[in-house]
């Protein structure tokens, strides 16, 4: 009985409103500079912009062209993209991470990304505008204090019984999202969210096809 117990927080990439994917799906963890230190606990740091808008490091473009990438995040030329579970990180430290000194919405954070989805769906979020996202107050209370946000992937497990018989990865991702300020007001707390992650073999490589978020217990 997969997924039938989710709470559809909003980041549903198969509908690729990518305002869905970041500024709904994180309404407390929105924002987050992250980088994955190893494959069981990824961790993100302090955002640190790279020199050039709308490409990764690596050079791949980023859909939409207008974030920049932080050096925080994790390095998309390091990931494995024949390992889906590498990929599956990679993308959930990166969905979650933005830093409003450097982003204009926490959308800034499904764009960058984007370049872990499918082709089809790189395709879409190419054509989306991040300046436009909704549901952004999360993000603007964190604006009046500079703040950035850091990611602490806990676990990655198995969905269900069987959850690659249809041949897609089917994981769900426990994760800690952190807010730091940088003005040395109050920190909010840590918020504890698992994610639901499909992802889909694609020339050769594992691509993002779908997730689903939910807020949990810190």
């Amino acid at each position: 009985m997969r997924r039938t117990h989710r709470r559809a927080a909003a980041l549903i990439i198969g509908t690729i409103t990518l305002a869905a994917v970041t500024g709904c799906a994180h309404t407390t963890a929105d924002d987050t500079p992250a980088t994955a230190t190893d494959q069981t606990n990824a961790t993100s740091t302090p955002a640190t912009p790279s020199p050039t808008i709308g490409q990764a490091p690596d050079g791949t473009p980023i859909p939409g062209g207008k974030p920049t990438w932080l050096a925080g995040l994790p390095d998309p030329g390091t990931i494995d993209r024949t390992d889906p579970e590498a990929v599956i990180r990679a993308y959930v430290a990166t969905a979650a991470t933005w830093d409003t000194t450097v982003d204009k919405t926490s959308a800034y954070a499904t764009q960058r990304a984007a370049i872990y989805l499918t082709d089809a769906l790189r395709q879409a979020a190419d054509d989306y505008d991040p300046d436009t996202a909704k549901g952004q107050a999360q993000f603007t209370q964190a604006a009046q204090h500079d703040s950035y946000t850091t990611v602490t992937i806990r676990e990655i497990v198995e969905e269900g019984l069987d959850p690659d018989q249809d041949g897609d990865v089917h994981r769900i991702v426990h994760y800690l999202v952190k807010t730091t300020p940088r003005d040395g007001s109050d920190a909010p707390d840590d918020v504890a969210w698992d994610a639901w992650v499909t992802a889909t073999q694609e020339n050769g490589q594992w691509a993002i096809t779908a997730m689903q978020t939910q807020a949990t217990q810190s």
